[in-house]
């Protein structure tokens, strides 16, 4: 009686932990998107970027306005304003007085990446790398929350 117990619990365990799971195999199954047309909701709330002391990022308003703010735990403040538009579907670009910033729009897994064209192929080697190291199921909310939380001290995130 006691050995068919044990036959029980191993054909249990073996059934239940010996089906194929949904771990990343690095780089496999997860899809970088360029998104063919940014809409509002990929900006309304804004993006940013983390360090590990403050961050900044940009705020945009639905009357085409930005802020760029810096913050850290004890104050917060603007650092420039201008204005925003999207061309060519795809594109943002942010005017100030001082400078001009373009970034595309790169969609992976749950989480948005604004990253200027010149840095794309960082990006993907940066995203490559994180993805190695990374052994989250790549259907959960946690695997976007830590992929960006390794990728937002290096670009803007949202």
């Amino acid at each position: 009686m006691k050995h068919l117990f044990f036959i029980y619990l191993f054909f249990i365990s073996v059934s239940t932990f010996g089906q194929s799971s949904n771990i990343l195999t690095p780089g496999a199954d997860v899809e970088v998107i360029s998104v063919e047309s940014i809409s509002w909701t990929d900006l309304k709330n804004g993006f940013v970027r983390n360090d590990s002391v403050c961050h900044c990022g940009y705020r945009l308003d639905s009357n085409f306005t930005f802020k760029l703010y810096s913050s850290d735990c004890v104050s917060s403040f603007v650092i420039d304003a201008g204005d925003w538009e999207i061309k060519n579907n795809n594109t943002l670009v942010l005017k100030s007085k001082e400078e001009v910033k373009i970034f595309q729009v790169i969609k992976v897994a749950d989480s948005r990446f604004f990253i200027p064209p010149n840095k794309l192929q960082i990006f993907n080697k940066d995203l490559k790398a994180v993805l190695v190291k990374s052994k989250y199921e790549t259907t959960s909310k946690y695997f976007s929350r830590n992929l960006t939380f390794r990728l937002d001290g290096k670009y803007f995130c949202r």
